[in-house]
């Protein structure tokens, strides 16, 4: 696990995904640490 920083001033930026590049990066990067975890949790 690492903390990834972002140079956004919004909070809850994520939601802007659809416009905001940044925002974007960050639901993908989300979404690999999600995968991640559940393969682990699910012995894979």
């Amino acid at each position: 696990m690492r903390l990834e920083s972002y140079p956004v001033a919004a909070r809850s930026f994520q939601l802007y995904w659809s416009f905001l590049p940044e925002a974007a990066d960050a639901m993908m990067r989300i979404g690999d640490f999600v995968r991640v975890v559940t393969a682990r949790a699910d012995g894979s």
